[in-house]
């Protein structure tokens, strides 16, 4: 639609059909489902955690350690 040159509002129908004539024959593909109505297993399970986030988890246990040392 960006830098679309439409003279009309028939024009831009006439041209977005044509566009998905052409869309559906030459890139679409067709898709195969595979969900079954079913939540996966790991459906809730944690994201993945930042570099960030694992460098703070290693400083903390760092720190643990040497508390644990001077006891």
């Amino acid at each position: 639609m960006r830098r679309g040159s439409f003279t009309s509002k028939e024009d831009l129908v006439e041209k977005l059909r044509r566009f998905l004539a052409y869309f559906n024959e030459t890139i679409a593909k067709p898709m195969t489902w595979t969900y079954t109505g079913r939540p996966a297993n790991n459906a809730f399970s944690e994201r993945p955690r930042t570099w960030r986030e694992l460098r703070q988890t290693e400083k903390r246990w760092k720190q643990l350690a040497l508390v644990g040392t001077y006891l």
